[in-house]
């Protein structure tokens, strides 16, 4: 396993990108955890708070994980939850993690 290639303050999530992990992937904390499955579960609908009990991380993971997709990931992410994301993200990089939750993505078929 490689060692990340900078040092993180003990406890703040981060965000790794490795060859040797995942295929490349961003993960979260240099772990196997990628950040899109992460997302995915709070984009579907499930609680912040939920995701982060059934992966045994913490919420301020799951937020990071999701403001990196918002962010970085493809444009469907970047569309949906870009907003929040530019709103979140002044407090996220401060480690102030008491931010909204991101959205929920509205379900195909589904009133509002």
């Amino acid at each position: 396993m490689s060692e990340p290639s900078a040092t993180f303050p003990a406890g703040r999530p981060f965000v790794a990108i490795d060859p040797a992990m995942q295929f490349g992937r961003a993960t979260l904390n240099h772990t196997r955890l990628t950040v899109e499955t992460v997302a995915g579960f709070v984009a579907a609908g499930d609680p912040v708070e939920l995701v982060a009990d059934e992966y045994e991380i913490t919420r301020a993971d799951v937020l990071v994980c999701c403001w990196y997709v918002a962010r970085y990931g493809t444009r469907r992410w970047r569309e949906r939850w870009g907003q929040w994301a530019a709103a979140a993200e002044s407090e996220l990089w401060h480690g102030r993690y008491q931010v909204a939750d991101p959205p929920v993505w509205p379900r195909k078929g589904r009133k509002p």
